[in-house]
């Protein structure tokens, strides 16, 4: 299973990235959109692990561009982001899960596991 983490704060990215490589799943690390939707364009993921709060193109604009190329890659949203900002996020892609704090990481991981 290959997955692509697209976290621009490196304490939360490391984290991530440490947790899903113990857990032996072959992870890409990238920090903002842009470079997310370069490799979505070169390379084939089982699940992507998107941050909103981007620099440059911002995660909803990334999930939007996601979408509109017909790529039906499960995503599994993690944010600190508003509940409205994740609602529309939520309205706009299919097969898709929010992680918005730490208290529902296990939930997550569970998602993870699924694929």
């Amino acid at each position: 299973m290959r997955i692509l983490l697209v976290e621009d704060d490196p304490m939360i990215g490391d984290a991530i990235h440490g947790a899903l490589n113990d857990a032996s799943y072959a992870t890409d690390w990238v920090k903002n959109g842009l470079t997310a939707l370069a490799a979505l364009e070169t390379q084939h993921y089982d699940l992507v692990l998107l941050d909103l709060g981007l620099p440059g193109k911002d995660g909803l604009d990334v999930l939007t561009r996601i979408r509109a190329n017909n790529n039906p890659v499960p995503l599994l949203i993690i944010t600190a982001g508003t509940a409205s900002m994740t609602g529309c996020a939520a309205s706009m892609a299919a097969r898709m899960t929010t992680c918005s704090n730490p208290s529902t990481w296990p939930s997550c991981w569970r998602v993870c596991a699924r694929f």
